[in-house]
C-alpha cells in the first residue's frame, strides 16, 4: 500500500510538471505568432533600410540632395543632374548588389573592384 501512494506522488509531480511546461511552450508559440513577418513587412522593411542608408550614407560624405529626389532615385525615376545624385544613385545600386547577393559574394579585391565601378557609373569618373 505504501509503495503505490509513492508512485501515485511522484506521477501527481509528473503530470503537475507537464502540465506547467505545456503552459509555457503555449505561451512562447503565442508569443512566436506575433513576431512573425509576412513577406509585405519584411519587404518594406527592406526598402526602408535601403532608403534610410542611401540617404544617411551619403550625407556623411557630404552629398545630398532633395528628398523628392532620394525618392526618385531610389525607385530609378530620377534623371540624374549632377555628381551628387550620379553617385547616391550608384550607391543605391551597389547596396541593391550587396544585399541582394550577400551569401554568395566573396569578399576579394575583384569584388570590390566590381562594387566601386558600379558606385561610379553613373557619373562621368573614368575608374580607368
Amino acid at each position: 500500500m505504501h509503495r503505490i501512494s509513492i508512485i501515485s506522488s511522484c506521477n501527481d509531480s509528473l503530470n503537475n510538471e507537464i502540465i506547467y511546461l505545456m503552459g509555457i511552450i503555449h505561451e512562447y508559440k503565442g508569443k512566436e505568432k506575433l513576431y512573425r513577418l509576412t513577406s509585405k513587412t519584411i519587404e518594406v522593411l527592406n526598402n526602408n533600410s535601403i532608403i534610410n542608408s542611401v540617404i544617411f550614407s551619403n550625407k556623411i560624405e557630404g552629398i545630398v540632395t532633395t528628398k523628392e529626389m532620394y525618392k526618385d532615385i531610389i525607385s530609378d525615376k530620377a534623371k540624374l543632374i549632377n555628381r551628387s545624385e550620379q553617385e547616391i544613385a550608384g550607391y543605391k545600386d551597389v547596396l541593391k548588389i550587396i544585399m541582394d547577393n550577400y551569401k554568395y559574394m566573396d569578399i576579394s579585391t575583384n569584388t570590390i573592384h566590381y562594387l566601386h565601378k558600379v558606385l561610379y557609373s553613373k557619373t562621368n569618373i573614368s575608374l580607368g
